[in-house]
């Protein structure tokens, strides 16, 4: 039986394959005040049905699943169910995935080493609609995308937007992770 209080809080599915760790995490989520776990999965096809019958508003994901990939099941996800937030739990490392599990539309990427505290707050972080990823991570995308060419990059221009932020305190790195943000939302 859902009481009152639960209906308030935002719903949780997990998908990894180690019965453990969705223990784990069923345990930690549950005991934040607006959050509870409203389903499990150890693979992408039961994780596809369980997100459709409980349409919760967080998908914790790992990248190595049971019986298909992590990003496979993030893509599909972005394409069914849009409104479902996306955040990566993975024990690979964050340097090489960060950015593909973005691009494939998952909101963030927390790594499984991480404290429990980072994990919560990354959960907050993409319910408010923001990205979630490591400073480390973030400066390295930064640092690749404002030597990149694209609409990220940073380059001289004569539009005011862009002298506005020329004329601000901005440095020429902070100009690009936003460019990087902006184009990752948009996508």
């Amino acid at each position: 039986m859902t009481s009152q209080a639960d209906k308030n809080k935002k719903k949780v599915f997990l998908v990894d394959d180690h019965p453990l760790v969705r223990e784990w995490l069923t345990n930690l989520i549950n005991q934040q005040p607006d959050l509870i776990v409203c389903g499990e999965s150890e693979g992408a096809p039961l994780a596809l049905q369980g997100i459709a019958g409980s349409k919760p508003d967080v998908a914790i994901v790992d990248i190595s699943l049971k019986d298909s990939s992590g990003i496979e099941l993030i893509k599909d996800l972005k394409e069914s169910h849009p409104t479902v937030a996306v955040l990566v739990l993975s024990m690979h490392d964050e340097a090489h995935y960060a950015e593909r599990v973005l691009r494939a539309g998952a909101r963030g990427y927390v790594m499984k080493r991480e404290t429990t505290r980072k994990v919560i707050d990354a959960i907050h972080r993409i319910l408010e609609g923001k990205l979630y990823i490591s400073e480390k991570v973030t400066e390295a995308m930064t640092g690749r995308f404002s030597r990149a060419r694209g609409p990220w990059a940073v380059r001289p221009s004569n539009n005011s937007a862009t002298a506005s932020w020329k004329s601000s305190n901005c440095s020429a790195r902070d100009r690009a992770r936003g460019r990087l943000l902006r184009h990752f939302v948009s996508v």
